[in-house]
């Protein structure tokens, strides 16, 4: 696994992360795009 120049992989593992995770994607503070592998 890995990512392209200019990216960060990241892997939720807990409710906890995802939740985190949704509220940095909700207040604008990261972006996701989904992986083509």
């Amino acid at each position: 696994m890995g990512s392209p120049d200019g990216y960060t992989t990241l892997i939720v593992r807990t409710l906890v992360g995802q939740h985190l995770l949704e509220s940095a994607v909700a207040s604008g503070k990261l972006s996701t795009t989904m992986s083509s592998t």
